[in-house]
């Protein structure tokens, strides 16, 4: 992609002049004109980043400002230092995303740069940028965070897929449905209950609003993990003061106003699980009444440290979680049906997902991709086969199971679970029951830091994973369900989980 760096305001990092006011800007450009003309409330007014001045009584086409400057309050006004510094973190971001990751990218740098230019210079507009940014990726595990990570907090800029209402969401259609709620949270929202506006926003608008509010966390790697992570972090992100529309599972319709003050950091709720359990057991097994055992799996890396000491370190930890699995597995076991949940598992190590499927009804042998690094700076992209890596099932080992079997997963099963979904897919005969999932197929990769301000982390894959049968690219490729299904307001409302049950009946040839 090439890059304007010819000094305009619409270019993220342009080579504007040093000096906070430029040579070419006047001083009737640089203050605004508070006397009203005929046929205009004011003399000039903003339109993102442009002005547009009133003339003859009408506002003409908008315009550029001079060099270096930008429309705020009414007029151009000159960037100062913290801008231009803002500026130059986000074209880092940009660039070292373009050099360094893999295919595809999809960075426009102007919308970018009118993004933080058409705001209004708070830290709230550097991260509406930075969000905008991520979204304009479709990559996985290309990640923005502050440094400072307990500043990653309600309502400016809370953790992706967090809620400071005690309350969690999932879409339903152009909806956010409630799958989650502790008794008590302050927005007197119950299980079932449907949002189906906030202020004006309304039908598709009302998720992608939610999908573009800042947040500490990743971009939109499909339209799956966008509508997913949209909803499940819209009661993290919800604006003070805002007015929602709400609908009962029965039917009945409400209004609620979001409080103006955050809550107590205390309510805050993890919801990359669907029902808030993200903060128990990672991994756990249990038998139902009608003789079906489940398993949840939170994550494929639960508890794992970024860096690793040394390899007997690493290899000791893999076994470790092997085992943690292997016992929930043989609690379970022996049972007519068993159902696999991954639902909101964001992965960890795919050797330990492959294991289980390497145990599945009807598994083969069966290549499934490989992934290769990418060379720095190369365009078109070029990749080292020297580093690459492929993925494979062999059957057999500690996770054989003879029986009916289903694996749960959902939008925000990512990474080592895309994986997982792509191998139960690919080489078995157990179907998948739920929503597509993320298409993450890289892995996390490289850490780096700009100053902002506010100081920024931001990580890079530099993969590019291919599928082994069609050669075809798989980022942002989500793995689909072999049985769809949405949750349903009214069996939310009586506490059923809707994908498990209909799973169950698959299983037991009792619908589905």
């Amino acid at each position: 992609m090439v890059v304007c760096s010819c000094g305009t305001p619409n270019s993220v990092g342009g080579s504007g002049p040093e000096d906070a006011t430029p040579a070419d800007a006047t001083e009737s450009d640089l203050a605004p004109d508070n006397e009203r003309e005929d046929g205009c409330p004011l003399a000039s007014r903003c339109l993102g980043g442009l002005v547009e001045r009133c003339v003859d009584g009408r506002f003409g086409e908008p315009e550029l400002c001079p060099l270096g400057a930008t429309c705020r309050d009414g007029a151009c006004r000159a960037l100062d230092d913290r801008a231009r510094s803002q500026l130059k973190s986000l074209e880092t971001i940009r660039a070292t995303w373009e050099n360094r990751a893999g295919w595809p990218s999809f960075i426009d740098a102007d919308a970018v740069a009118d993004s933080l230019l058409a705001g209004d210079g708070t830290d709230q507009a550097f991260f509406q940028a930075a969000r905008d940014l991520a979204l304009a990726t479709r990559q996985g595990h290309q990640v923005i965070v502050l440094v400072d990570h307990d500043a990653c907090a309600p309502p400016h800029m809370p953790r992706q897929g967090w809620s400071r209402f005690a309350v969690c969401g999932r879409p339903l259609g152009d909806d956010v449905v409630v799958t989650y709620a502790r008794a008590g949270n302050v927005l007197g929202l119950v299980a079932g209950d449907r949002i189906v506006g906030l202020d004006a926003l309304r039908g598709p608008a009302l998720l992608e609003a939610a999908a573009r509010r800042p947040v500490c966390g990743g971009g939109a790697v499909s339209e799956a993990y966008r509508r997913e992570t949209a909803a499940a972090s819209f009661f993290g992100t919800l604006p003070p003061s805002s007015q929602l529309d709400v609908v009962s599972a029965q039917g009945a319709s409400r209004s609620v106003v979001v409080p103006a003050e955050a809550q107590p950091m205390g309510s805050l709720l993890d919801c990359r699980d669907p029902f808030g359990r993200a903060g128990e057991a990672d991994i756990a097994s249990w038998i139902r009444e009608d003789g079906v055992g489940v398993i949840r799996i939170a994550s494929f890396a639960p508890g794992a440290p970024r860096e690793w000491s040394d390899t007997e370190e690493y290899e000791a930890y893999l076994a470790e979680v092997t085992a943690e699995i292997a016992e929930a597995f043989d609690q379970v076991k022996d049972r007519p049906a068993l159902i696999w949940d991954v639902r909101g598992n964001g992965g960890g190590y795919s050797s330990i997902a492959l294991q289980i499927v390497a145990g599945m009804a009807g598994v083969t042998a069966t290549s499934l991709f490989t992934c290769a690094y990418r060379h720095p700076d190369s365009w078109p992209p070029a990749y080292s086969s020297a580093l690459s890596e492929s993925f494979a099932i062999t059957p057999g080992g500690p996770f054989v199971y003879g029986g009916n079997a289903a694996v749960l997963i959902d939008g925000l099963a990512y990474s080592a679970t895309d994986h997982f979904a792509f191998a139960v897919a690919r080489a078995t005969t157990v179907p998948l029951v739920g929503s597509p999932t993320a298409g993450a197929f890289g892995r996390s990769g490289l850490i780096y830091e700009v100053v902002g301000p506010p100081a920024m982390q931001f990580t890079v894959d530099p993969r590019y994973c291919t599928d082994a049968t069609t050669g075809e690219p798989l980022e942002g490729r989500s793995v689909n369900p072999t049985v769809v299904v949405e949750y349903d307001p009214k069996d939310l409302a009586a506490g059923i989980d809707t994908v498990l049950e209909r799973a169950v009946a698959l299983l037991l040839g009792s619908g589905g």
